[in-house]
């Protein structure tokens, strides 16, 4: 994989992770709710978002480091 279509992939999760920022604090402000007018719960939404836009960064991030993967680094078996 080359270094540049890592630096689009991480432009990419970054702007993923923007927009899902900027909808989050919309619900905030605003609540989100069923049809039935009851609250819809985002807590795993937004953590698994989270967390994979992290994971994915860091693991990029680490790739454009060392110019590669390395199985300590990643977990590799």
């Amino acid at each position: 994989m080359s270094n540049e279509l890592i630096r689009e992939l991480v432009a990419a999760v970054e702007a993923a992770r923007k927009a899902h920022e900027s909808l989050f604090t919309q619900c905030l402000t605003n609540g989100v709710f069923t049809q039935w007018g009851q609250p819809v719960d985002c807590t795993a939404l937004n953590e698994a978002g989270r967390l994979a836009s992290y994971a994915l960064i860091a693991k990029a991030r680490a790739y454009l480091e060392t110019g590669g993967w390395t199985k300590v680094s990643d977990g590799l078996p």
